[in-house]
């Protein structure tokens, strides 16, 4: 069994630790001094793909998988190497990524429908083309769960699919690109004709297409045709875009969401994350305890995604945030308890402090008697068996004496 990162603990101290060694500036910050494109909306536009009966059947097989796994029976699947191992969550996360892409990518004897997402995106981009001829406008369309050389789909290449489409609805190949045809050493001059909108529609991974490309004069759109794995694949997308030196006041970021998948709750599940680590970097108040988000969902995610209801979506999300809740909850009486246990013992620990202090004082005080009964003594010294009168009436506490020797006696009896 292989362990993983379940949850962080002692968030705010571990920001004030990680803030020792390293300058924090977020994209927050960053749009306060350096002028940035707008985001339309404010937020990425999502684009909703109608489900179809195979899609419907896929979600159905992998919600069976999960349980099998879940009752500890998996099923035996063949891996890339010919060998029969154990089904696993992670083996049908990648299955149900593939196929809400495109349905071919899981089985390669499916057809070819007119409304799957591929087909959908290749009719926009096509549009968006068009529609931003006169400016020039470029667009980024993101895939990662295939490759132009990902042999998982057999004969599949969806990237040369989706440029032979293009093609055929009428946009010049010249004007499109496949970052991973190209090489480090072309990929300069590759990026060049983007900024200059010779190239308009460019088609790669975040691996490939994500740090280090630089084709933000023109960039108008970022296509999302699958959900990236972590937060900081979005950021490294995004960041093409939202970027100085981009001549486009407003851009646009598009999610491609399709219906009775998984899509929308991975999509979520970045979120979530994301807004974790801005708040954390950026200082804000947040919990001491962050729950780790598995994108390996559950039987009920399954099922309420397959239903595409947004009620029963929302209900496994209410489920999720109460479980992070009442952790939360637990951490927080536990804190609780930690710090009424550091009051009392602080407390403890003042209380004997003030009782030395009072001893301390105690002290100081018997000294002063002492020395204040030496210098009397000394002044007296051989007086006292003396029984001649003084030369004048002594006191003390409102007593008269007339010998030194009663006198003396009245002072050393409160000593």
């Amino acid at each position: 069994m292989k362990e993983r990162l379940a949850k962080y603990i002692n968030v705010p101290e571990l920001m004030r630790i990680f803030s020792q060694v390293a300058d924090i500036f977020t994209m927050e910050q960053l749009s306060k001094v350096v002028e940035l494109p707008n985001v339309k909306n404010n937020k990425p536009t999502r684009v909703d793909i109608d489900s179809n009966p195979f899609m419907e059947s896929l979600m159905i097989d992998f919600q069976h998988r999960i349980s099998m796994i879940k009752q500890g029976n998996p099923r035996q699947m063949e891996n890339s190497k010919g060998e029969i191992v154990d089904d696993n969550p992670l083996w049908v996360m990648n299955d149900a990524r593939a196929a809400a892409l495109d349905i071919r990518l899981y089985d390669p004897t499916l057809p070819d429908l007119k409304n799957s997402k591929i087909n959908v995106a290749v009719r926009d981009t096509q549009k968006r083309w068009k529609d931003t001829e006169k400016e020039g406008s470029v667009q980024l369309i993101w895939m990662d769960v295939t490759s132009p050389v990902n042999k998982y789909e057999g004969d599949l290449n969806l990237y040369q699919e989706f440029v032979d489409k293009l093609v055929a609805q009428g946009v010049p190949r010249n004007e499109i690109a496949i970052v991973q045809e190209g090489t480090e050493k072309t990929k300069p001059a590759l990026m060049k004709k983007v900024r200059k909108g010779e190239i308009r529609i460019l088609l790669g991974s975040t691996t490939t297409m994500g740090t280090g490309m630089n084709v933000q004069d023109k960039l108008k759109f970022n296509v999302h045709l699958d959900v990236p794995y972590r937060p900081d694949e979005i950021t490294q997308r995004d960041g093409r875009l939202v970027r100085q030196g981009n001549t486009n006041l407003e851009v646009e970021i598009l999610h491609y969401v399709g219906k009775k998948t998984f899509d929308a709750l991975l999509w979520d599940i970045q979120q979530r994350k994301t807004g974790f680590i801005n708040d954390a970097l950026s200082y804000k108040e947040t919990s001491r305890h962050i729950e780790e988000l598995d994108e390996t969902l559950s039987a009920a995610e399954m099922a309420a995604a397959a239903t595409d209801n947004p009620q029963m979506v929302e209900l496994v999300g209410l489920r999720s945030q109460l479980r992070m809740l009442r952790a939360g909850e637990a951490a927080h009486i536990e804190e609780q308890m930690s710090n009424r246990s550091e009051i009392s013992r602080k407390t403890e620990s003042l209380k004997r402090k003030k009782e030395d202090a009072v001893g301390v004082d105690r002290l100081a005080a018997d000294s002063r008697r002492a020395e204040f009964l030496v210098a009397v003594a000394s002044s007296f010294a051989g007086v006292y068996g003396e029984v001649r009168p003084l030369d004048v009436v002594a006191t003390y506490n409102g007593d008269s004496f007339n010998h030194k020797r009663d006198w003396i006696k009245a002072i050393m009896s409160d000593f």
